[in-house]
């Protein structure tokens, strides 16, 4: 299951596919980062904004049903500056997955009504094992092993 989030950072702070993302008890990773804004707030402070595609951890697949397919969009006179762009990822309301604009096949009018069809295919969704790893990646950065003599003279030893 995919979910659209903006992710605000500061400048220090990288963003790459792979992180973890918290958004209330649910755990998603970032699979595809869409767009980056820079932020100035009130105080001065620059932020960088990301808009993210981010898969739920341990969801169900959802893209993985569907096949590249072509359909066919009428704009109207006042829609004509509406049209996606390839590239552009957006949530497919019919099935209920986002989906990627891979080309435009063909334009044609009729009298003011503009129809684009449109190429896209599903976003595909990272395996099990890639969010496993992007998990376990981000959990070592807060849990570091220590071996057991190393422990001791870590510790302070008892003087006798």
């Amino acid at each position: 299951m995919l979910k659209r989030m903006r992710i605000r950072h500061k400048l220090d702070k990288r963003a790459e596919l792979g992180d973890v993302v918290r958004d209330g008890e649910k755990t998603y990773v970032v699979i595809n980062i869409i767009k980056a804004h820079v932020f100035v707030d009130a105080n001065g402070e620059i932020s960088a904004i990301y808009d993210c595609l981010c898969q739920r951890y341990r969801s169900e697949n959802l893209s993985e049903e569907f096949v590249t397919t072509q359909t066919e969009l009428p704009y109207g006179r006042g829609e004509w500056d509406e049209i996606a762009d390839v590239g552009n990822i957006i949530y497919d309301t019919e099935t209920g997955i986002y989906v990627s604009i891979e080309r435009i096949a063909g334009i044609r009018f009729e009298g003011e009504t503009m129809y684009v069809t449109y190429e896209f295919s599903p976003v595909p969704e990272w395996s099990d094992y890639e969010m496993d790893e992007a998990v376990l990646k981000y959990r070592h950065r807060f849990m570091h092993l220590v071996r057991h003599d190393e422990k001791r003279t870590q510790e302070q030893k008892p003087s006798y």
